[in-house]
């Protein structure tokens, strides 16, 4: 499975990697900056990205 497939088992971390995938809002193995405000919908975001940077790097 892609790292950055639709198909995770979270339903939140699958929708941010089909947002990701479906706006080519990444290239392969490019690095991205994120802001973090503290608020809820923030880390969550970046709880997300690190779940999929974390599956990307295992291969």
């Amino acid at each position: 499975m892609n790292a950055r497939s639709p198909r995770h088992p979270d339903p939140f971390v699958a929708a941010v990697a089909g947002a990701i995938d479906r706006h080519a809002l990444l290239a392969p193995a490019a690095g991205a900056v994120v802001a973090v405000s503290g608020g809820a919908d923030s880390v969550a975001l970046l709880v997300a990205l690190a779940l999929l940077a974390a599956e990307a790097h295992r291969g």
